[in-house]
């Protein structure tokens, strides 16, 4: 059987002085030092949040900047074609104009030419036909001039 008597109370004293000092050297700094390590850890989960948070908006912005920079480039490549397809055919219009220009008077040329020449062509067509003629027949013609 449990007896009260003076030494549990002292030993009940002791017990709650000994609770004291180890709250007040151990049990607080203890406890302190966890709430600090939980409010660190909390303020680093936020930080990494917002980091995260602020890491997607930067991709998103990247990854639209890089969407628009090839659409922009991929219109600019096509207009830079059709460009060069409209000057190009504008330049082929030009060469051709040029060279119907360079055909007509050409062609004027030549007909001053066959012009000049039919004259003297002629008198060598008739010797040259007298010629035939007489190798043919073997005999020679007996040709009335026009004069």
């Amino acid at each position: 059987m449990i007896s009260i008597n003076a030494t549990l109370v002292i030993q009940v004293i002791h017990f709650l002085i000994l609770v004291f000092i180890l709250n007040r050297l151990m049990f607080r700094p203890i406890l302190k030092l966890i709430d600090e390590r939980d409010v660190h850890v909390e303020k680093t989960r936020k930080g990494v949040d917002r980091a995260l948070n602020k890491t997607e908006v930067l991709k998103e912005s990247c990854l639209s900047k890089v969407h628009e920079a090839r659409v922009d480039a991929t219109r600019e490549r096509t207009d830079l074609r059709e460009a060069g397809i409209a000057e190009t055919k504008k330049l082929l219009g030009r060469s051709k104009e040029e060279t119907a220009v360079i055909r007509a008077e050409m062609d004027k040329e030549a007909e001053k030419e066959i012009e000049m020449t039919r004259p003297l062509m002629h008198d060598q067509v008739i010797v040259l036909a007298e010629g035939i003629i007489e190798k043919l027949l073997g005999r020679r013609l007996e040709v009335e001039s026009e004069n």
